[in-house]
């Protein structure tokens, strides 16, 4: 039994429902006059500002239990920086076979981004690589959400609150008990904002085609933004606990996780969603910019 709390509904219809109303106002405004307003995103970045803040609060609290064992932060070990490494490097790799395989079957946008992640595989290992050297760096590991997204948060009055505590439903129980570091929380949010922006995209497409770049600029352009609000304001409510990583060890991890759900996404969209797969892979295309 949960708390009913009351909410104008969860995040994921939230955003949706703010990106369509953006891009009706703004699609026909010149990008030049778009971008001299710097309140452009004044509503939605209360609420990014509070999922990071309350996400981060929650890590605080999952890792402040040391009497418990099934809570007790634990250290990254020299061997979790391997594992987390190899296991998103794997992914990459695994992806490009399918994507050779599939490649005539991808719709014509997604065919010259697997084609740029087909011909950058040489380097999916090492983009990716961390340091078995760095673990004193990397904090602790802990019991986190573990299927965190934004239809797992309700917004509520400029606030949010986290739900749905039972991890992957896929995933047998004694795995949605494992600890690990709470970056990997943060780094499934934040592809959830990217599939925000990407949903908007291909939804309103039919009715903007003749737009569909500024179209793009506008769903991309709050992905940026507010994911930067959202991780500033979750690395400002975690501070510079023992439990966290910090500075450029966070980033590498963030870069590795994010990398390996982006890869789990594409073979996802390769098998049931082909016209979707343009959406991680065109993030796959960031991976290979500088960290």
């Amino acid at each position: 039994a949960h708390r009913f709390v009351m909410n104008q509904g969860d995040a994921w219809t939230f955003t949706l429902t703010y990106l369509r109303r953006l891009v009706d106002e703004l699609i026909v405004v010149p990008d030049d006059e778009v971008d001299a307003r710097d309140d452009i995103h004044k509503e939605y970045a209360a609420v990014a500002e509070s999922i990071g803040r309350r996400v981060g609060e929650m890590h605080l609290a999952l890792a402040g239990r040391g009497d418990l064992p099934d809570f007790a932060p634990e250290p990254v070990r020299p061997d979790d920086l391997a594992r987390w490494a190899t296991a998103a490097a794997d992914d990459g790799l695994g992806v490009v076979k399918a994507l050779r395989s599939r490649f005539d079957a991808l719709p014509p946008e997604a065919q010259p981004l697997a084609a740029l992640l087909m011909e950058r595989e040489a380097e999916i290992a090492d983009r990716l690589a961390l340091s078995r050297d760095e673990a004193t760096e990397a904090g602790a590991k802990i019991r986190i959400h573990g299927d965190l997204h934004l239809g797992q948060i309700l917004v509520a009055q400029n606030d949010v609150y986290i739900v749905d505590f039972e991890g992957e439903p896929s995933r047998p129980v004694t795995e949605r008990r494992y600890k690990t570091t709470p970056i990997a929380d943060l780094a499934a949010l934040l592809r959830s904002f990217d599939y925000a922006a990407w949903t908007t995209i291909l939804q309103m497409t039919p009715g903007h085609e003749p737009r569909r770049g500024r179209l793009e600029r506008l769903a991309l352009s709050w992905r940026d933004a507010m994911s930067a609000r959202m991780t500033a304001s979750y690395r400002a409510a975690i501070g510079r606990g023992l439990a966290f990583a910090q500075n450029e060890m966070f980033d590498r991890i963030l870069h590795t996780l994010s990398a390996g759900r982006i890869f789990t996404e594409i073979g996802y969209e390769l098998t049931n969603r082909p016209a979707w797969a343009v959406i991680p892979l065109s993030s796959a295309r960031n991976l290979f910019s500088p960290v």
